[in-house]
């Protein structure tokens, strides 16, 4: 007999499903026949199997249950991620020990391979909640046998029972991150966060768990069935006792680029996105900002505000070629690009059709276009070229200038090497 808890996750699963692969201008027989591959995709024997198939992979210790992953940050980070436990608290907030939904993460340290559609399907049931609200990997980390007799009865609904229950007990309990951080990376983003004896250095971590539950919680708002419906009854004047609620200046944030799959199971989940709420500064009074009149590059960087990734060079640029060098060498051309653009985008905010006056008539054509927003339709047509020559000219040279005794010096054999950087920001850059 299938207990009710697996019986309310299967039909959630399959709900889910049905939901995201049905389309309304579908026919009938394409909506029957989804509805008849749903009922034989998610049964009580494919779950078992899924389940022992994952108890039995030797990789299973590579996947961590966590509630804090370094690898948002930066997927080059290698560290473990950690669990952080908080109390419950009727304070309104979002936070962690305040979430009765996903509370854990899974992330890999072998990257992709761990993460299929049968681990966010194991996932899914793991972190499904018993009647007393912990979740189902709760109970099975209980340290006595009496106490986990629910969540035996839980997966003897799914005919895994005795010896063989814990022994994929054992198994999926590889998978808790209980390692406690000794160290942090300079690839996550810290900060001083004052305290009364004076400051303390942070590292921040994303909680994706909460993340997560951000994101359904607004989809729920503003697409779930239930707020459709007031939506239009609204529309339509008739009365709907549900009210209708939304979030304004909502932002998206993706992380992992091409390869979603190795941050995390949420990540994935989602296609890498999640929501920002809007976080808006006080309003200040505009600063008026200076556009170049002859050379974006000469006129606009000053070079003291670039003198820390510079200095970074220096020493990566003397040392030997191996691919942590490398790496890290790409890293700080990047860095310094990225202040590049924001300059840019400094300039951009200025009212557009400042280029037209005679004070600008030295100012180089392409970069006109480039900077000014009264010429932004043109930017589809501007030659990429142009930019990226006069950028990686004005980074070696910037670095030649900042260059201290006994350093390497770049040269023109360099360039083709930054422009390769270049490219990979195109998009950014344009």
């Amino acid at each position: 007999m299938i207990g009710p808890i697996v019986q309310h996750f299967l039909k959630t699963q399959k709900n889910e499903w049905l939901n995201k692969e049905i389309k309304s201008a579908m026919s009938d027989k394409k909506k029957d026949s989804l509805t008849l591959k749903a009922s034989e995709l998610f049964l009580v024997s494919g779950l078992t199997s899924i389940i022992k198939n994952l108890a039995e992979k030797k990789t299973i210790s590579n996947l961590n249950f966590t509630t804090h992953i370094p690898k948002f940050s930066n997927p080059s980070v290698k560290l473990k991620g950690l669990i952080a436990k908080a109390n419950l608290k009727a304070d309104g907030l979002l936070r962690t020990g305040n979430v009765n939904g996903s509370k854990f993460d899974i992330f890999s340290n072998s990257g992709a391979i761990d993460h299929t559609k049968d681990l966010i399907y194991v996932y899914e049931f793991l972190i499904t909640n018993m009647p007393d609200g912990d979740t189902i990997l709760e109970h099975l980390q209980r340290a006595n046998e009496e106490a986990r007799e629910a969540v035996k009865k839980v997966f003897l609904s799914l005919n895994i029972k005795g010896e063989d229950f814990e022994r994929i007990r054992s198994q999926l309990l590889l998978m808790i991150n209980k390692e406690k951080p000794l160290k942090t990376s300079e690839a996550i983003k810290q900060v001083y966060f004052p305290v009364k004896e004076g400051y303390h250095l942070l590292s921040i971590l994303y909680p994706s768990p909460l993340m997560h539950e951000l994101r359904a919680r607004i989809t729920a708002m503003q697409f779930s069935e239930t707020a459709k419906l007031a939506r239009k009854d609204k529309k339509e004047n008739k009365y709907n006792e549900t009210p209708i609620s939304d979030i304004y200046n909502l932002t998206k944030i993706g992380f992992g680029g091409a390869n979603k799959q190795n941050i995390s199971v949420l990540n994935n989940k989602h296609g890498g996105d999640f929501y920002l709420l809007s976080s808006v500064p006080p309003t200040l009074k505009n600063r008026f900002i200076q556009p170049p009149k002859i050379n974006f590059f000469s006129d606009s960087l000053y070079l003291k505000l670039f003198q820390q990734g510079f200095k970074k060079l220096h020493r990566l640029f003397s040392d030997k070629d191996t691919l942590h060098i490398k790496n890290r060498r790409r890293y700080w051309i990047k860095h310094i690009i990225y202040q590049v653009i924001e300059k840019i985008w400094q300039i951009r905010s200025i009212d557009g059709g400042w280029s037209e006056s005679d004070t600008y008539n030295g100012l180089k054509a392409y970069q006109k276009t480039w900077l000014d927003q009264a010429e932004q339709d043109k930017r589809s047509t501007l030659d990429f070229d142009l930019i990226k020559i006069d950028l990686s000219r004005w980074l070696v040279n910037s670095y030649n200038k900042q260059l201290e005794t006994g350093f390497t010096r770049l040269g023109d054999d360099h360039k083709p090497y930054i422009e390769t950087i270049i490219d990979e920001l195109e998009e950014a850059l344009q």
